[in-house]
């Protein structure tokens, strides 16, 4: 036989899969739908899981800034806003 005719071991014998298993097969080639699967997953886990991972109890209030406005994010804080007597005050 030549090279380019093909065999029976050449050639994959397709197996009969169920429709669960033909349905998994067809989501994992989906890559935009299998990547969102696991960022769901992902967010469900730190659902499920975000009181054991919180660094502070959730019920604990600061009553000295009950009513203070609402503050912006800040990343990064250097200079005069964080001071020293700044971090004495939010430490202590």
């Amino acid at each position: 036989m030549s090279s380019s005719d093909p065999t029976t071991e050449d050639v994959a014998v397709p197996a009969l899969l169920g429709p669960w298993q033909l349905m998994w097969r067809k989501f994992r080639r989906h890559r935009v739908a299998y990547w969102s699967l696991w960022i769901i997953g992902l967010i469900y886990f730190m659902a499920l899981f975000g009181d054991f991972m919180s660094p502070e109890d959730p019920a604990d209030t600061n009553r000295r800034g009950i009513f203070s406005p609402p503050q912006g994010i800040h990343f990064f804080v250097t200079g005069a806003a964080y001071s020293r007597r700044h971090r004495a005050s939010i430490f202590s």
